[in-house]
């Protein structure tokens, strides 16, 4: 595994090794419980299957056949009575058969594409589950700012309400207090909604119920995104791309088996039969008989239906090659975008810093203000959102190039046991 991709998922969050085995627990339980998973290995059985049986068709085929009657003839008064037996092996192989000597390469490249397949389905509920975890790792990081927010108003519900008493401010200004904090309680319960739905994300993409209940600390001031490398060419290792290269030998093969459907096939035999049944039933001596055969079977004529499978078959080559084209010329445009997308969250989560920091001055000075009679309560708690606002945004727009980050790696195929593994202590705010 690349050290790029440790690094981005190390940096989401802050995890005790408990946390680490239990992520790595969670995708285990993706894997294991997961229908589409299921389906998608299910997927590779029968193509293995499949495979096994074609690759049957080179090898002999030995038939034994066996059977016993009992005859009675009448004719003129004449009786006849007698047991019959007649034991049969035969031994066939194939000597010249293109289609069927090719199936097992088409069905190679199939297996290989259903292989590719269930590592894409894999890939894709592990980047949906990761998505999932951010959103929920988001709006942790929003609840606990949010709980800030609610408790310095509670603070200053207290400072106002003395003052109040002392008759120092007036009722609006206590009543505005009031209503802040219930604007914000609001927000409490919109936010437990989102964390309980996004549980429930979680929940369905594993088929099963989970218990989220690790405790996550502010983001980092540190862009972790600086020391990542480079990954591999998504077109060499990308699960979808193998899977459209597959599908396209595969498509090449089935057109050299229809071109082969014009050929004759070629089969030997060697058979052994004991018998002591003669013509129209009648009792012979005991007679071993042994033949060797060879025989060919060329269709000279068929109105046209070779033809037309072959003509399909080079149609399907083509629509697959056209797939695999338009695949390459995707993942190439998403690549660039995802890069483009972690410098605007760079940039973004930059900006929400200077903010961040500016708003703590804003709302320093708005505290003496006020506290000195000087200030306007409506201006601490201005102050006061901005800076809870801009604590928000640096954890979206870092998360926002988490997220880049994670689908940079998917494309590069790192999404694995070992990235989910990959969990460091984050340095606090």
């Amino acid at each position: 595994m690349f050290r790029w991709a440790g690094l981005v998922v190390s940096t989401l969050f802050w995890a005790t090794c408990a946390y680490s085995e239990s992520l790595l627990t969670l995708d285990r339980a993706l894997r294991a419980e997961n229908i589409q998973v299921q389906r998608a290995n299910q997927n590779v059985l029968v193509s293995q299957a499949r495979r096994d049986q074609a690759a049957s068709g080179f090898g002999p085929q030995v038939r034994f056949n066996v059977s016993g009657s009992r005859t009675e003839r009448r004719q003129s008064g004449f009786k006849q009575r007698f047991l019959g037996e007649d034991y049969s092996i035969t031994l066939s192989q194939p000597v010249f058969d293109r289609p069927r000597f090719l199936e097992p390469d088409r069905l190679d490249a199939l297996t290989e594409r259903s292989m590719a397949g269930e590592l894409r389905t894999l890939q894709e509920r592990r980047l949906s589950l990761l998505q999932s975890f951010a959103e929920w790792v988001e709006a942790l990081e929003h609840l606990r700012l949010l709980d800030e927010r609610f408790q310095n108003l509670v603070q200053r519900r207290e400072q106002v309400a003395q003052l109040f008493n002392s008759q120092r401010v007036s009722v609006t200004e206590l009543l505005t207090v009031e209503n802040e904090l219930e604007r914000v309680r609001v927000e409490l319960v919109t936010t437990q909604a989102t964390l309980a739905r996004t549980e429930s994300l979680i929940d369905s993409l594993i088929g099963s119920s989970v218990q989220l209940d690790w405790t996550p600390v502010p983001m980092t001031d540190v862009w972790a995104f600086d020391d990542l490398k480079s990954p591999p060419e998504p077109q060499q290792i990308y699960p979808a791309l193998v899977e459209a290269r597959a599908n396209v030998e595969a498509s090449r093969i089935a057109v050299n088996q229809a071109i082969g459907t014009v050929l004759p096939t070629v089969n030997a035999e060697l058979a052994v039969r004991h018998t002591n049944i003669g013509a129209n039933d009648t009792e012979t001596e005991l007679v071993d008989t042994y033949t060797a055969r060879l025989t060919m079977s060329w269709a000279l004529y068929d109105s046209g239906d070779r033809e037309a499978r072959i003509r399909e078959a080079t149609l399907i080559l083509r629509d697959s090659e056209l797939a695999l084209m338009e695949l390459e010329r995707d993942l190439q445009r998403q690549q660039r975008t995802l890069e483009v997308e972690m410098q605007r969250a760079e940039a973004a989560w930059r900006a929400a810093k200077a903010e961040r920091d500016s708003a703590r001055k804003l709302v320093e000075a708005a505290n003496r203000s006020f506290e000195v009679g000087v200030g306007d309560l409506g201006d601490s708690l201005v102050a006061l959102d901005r800076l809870i606002d801009a604590k928000m945004r640096v954890s979206s727009t870092w998360l926002s190039g988490f997220l880049a980050a994670v689908r940079i790696a998917e494309n590069a195929n790192q999404l694995d046991e070992g990235m989910m593994l990959a969990l460091s202590d984050l340095v606090s705010q």
